[in-house]
């Protein structure tokens, strides 16, 4: 069983139409996940997100395809 239909992701970049979008998975019940810092080639669009208090989990790049997995694979 899939615990929830929304999952999303932020990586890099600047601007806000990612924040946005990352509120509403966050507001209707999705997980949301930001990269971290240490590898973000533009770290504004993270920051806001992460500000917000929307974000679900801070991830370094390579792990944000086993946070999904883990996600959508907890029951």
């Amino acid at each position: 069983t899939v615990k929830g239909a929304l999952w999303g992701v932020l990586r890099t970049g600047m601007g806000r139409d990612g924040v946005d979008g990352m509120q509403r998975i966050s507001g209707g019940g999705g997980q949301t996940v930001a990269q971290g810092e240490a590898k973000s080639a533009s770290f504004g669009m993270p920051r806001r997100e992460i500000e917000t208090g929307c974000v679900d989990v801070v991830a370094a790049a390579e792990e944000i395809v086993s946070s999904a997995l883990q996600y959508f694979s907890e029951e």
